[in-house]
């Protein structure tokens, strides 16, 4: 289990929301999680399951890991994507670190108070965990 975020958006909505995830989250939980910034408040309800697609394929409700699943299927069609995502990773990852640092002091202020050190040793520990899955 590893949380990552997804940037998504429901429907009919204009607001595109990042959100976290984990990577057994199936996909109607990962819905769900993005539905919530917007259903009943820009979205009207709708009688239907919710259900994610990906440019524009409908995922499978039962469907999880699929990162991990991904990246192992990517680079085992072409090895020379290791440097591409590695590169990828190098780049992005101090970005992401200073939006956490950034964000985890307001972890302090929820119902179940978590210090800012926790939260981002704990996204830190759980990247390690999803790119050594993933074999990178």
């Amino acid at each position: 289990m590893a949380p990552f975020p997804v940037q998504g958006i429901v429907e009919g909505d204009f607001v595109i929301v990042l959100v976290p995830v984990d990577t057994e989250d199936l996909m109607p939980v990962v819905a769900e999680k993005i539905a919530h910034h917007a259903v009943n408040r820009r979205v009207p309800e709708r009688d239907q399951p919710m259900a994610v697609r990906h440019n524009g394929r409908l995922l499978a409700p039962e469907a999880t890991g699929w990162s991990q699943a991904l990246v192992q299927y990517a680079l085992a069609a072409d090895p020379g994507l290791r440097d591409v995502l590695g590169g990828w990773v190098a780049t992005w990852s101090p970005r992401a670190d200073a939006a956490v640092a950034g964000l985890a002091p307001l972890f302090g202020g929820a119902p179940v108070p978590i210090t800012a050190d926790e939260v981002t040793a704990a996204v830190r520990a759980s990247r390690t965990e999803l790119l050594t899955a993933c074999g990178l």
